[in-house]
């Protein structure tokens, strides 16, 4: 159960769990009900093309800047964090195009609100803001898609196509497109094979059984939140 834990808080900044479980699904979603209504995805221009992004990677960042993060004034079931973010990749690096949120119309007004931009609140100097604090897979949905039968979350979500992006401390690398749900399971599962064979693996698993995990609840939480720990592509 601590790992199942861990992967709940994991789904906030890095990737959707695809479960195959109808229990495990249960008991994530037990610890996740404050989510229940699908979430608004943030987006990302890759190579001009707009797409949803099944990640927050402005998360990671509010952590180091509680004060910059949007205030909330008004809550909204399908936009728990209180805000959109857009991102955009250029020249080979990640940067942040903007980011909206509810924000008063007049300043202390809360009943005037409005969705707008807060990008010059969060960045003031009018600097680009490279996202050079996320290393990992960025994992975009498109096309057609149909709700899997145990979660109502948008990166649950069984689409046409996906889109995997490598980046390391803001720089973009490789890409990988997966056409169909069951070419996305299965680059999953390879994926997971290879991650297996990395230092990086063994690293993880000596510290979960330090912290009492049981081997087959870390063998679980890997399969499961494989994109959240192999943070570039493994596999062709």
């Amino acid at each position: 159960m601590k790992t199942y834990r861990r992967i709940a808080r994991q789904m906030s900044f890095f990737y959707f769990i695809l479960i195959a479980g109808t229990m495990l699904a249960a008991t994530l979603l037990l610890s996740l009900n404050v989510y229940a209504t699908s979430q608004r995805p943030n987006r990302i221009y890759f190579d001009g093309k707009k797409y949803d992004l099944c990640t927050d990677p402005m998360e990671e960042y509010f952590k180091t800047y509680p004060n910059g993060k949007p205030k909330i004034y008004f809550r909204d079931t399908s936009l728990y964090r209180g805000y959109l973010a857009t991102f955009e990749t250029d020249g080979g690096s990640l940067f942040v195009k903007d980011i909206e949120a509810n924000k008063p119309r007049v300043s202390g007004d809360d009943s005037t609100a409005e969705w707008q931009s807060v990008l010059a609140d969060i960045v003031p100097s009018n600097e680009r803001l490279k996202v050079d604090w996320v290393t990992g897979l960025l994992v975009a949905p498109f096309g057609n898609y149909r709700q899997l039968d145990y979660t109502e979350y948008d990166c649950e979500l069984a689409y046409e196509n996906y889109l995997v992006i490598e980046v390391k401390d803001g720089q973009v690398g490789r890409s990988k497109r997966l056409v169909g749900f069951e070419n996305w399971m299965e680059f999953q599962q390879k994926q997971s094979d290879a991650f297996r064979k990395t230092k990086e693996f063994k690293d993880l698993v000596k510290k979960w059984r330090s912290e009492g995990d049981t081997d087959e609840s870390i063998n679980s939480a890997i399969k499961y939140s494989i994109l959240a720990h192999s943070k570039k592509i493994l596999v062709d």
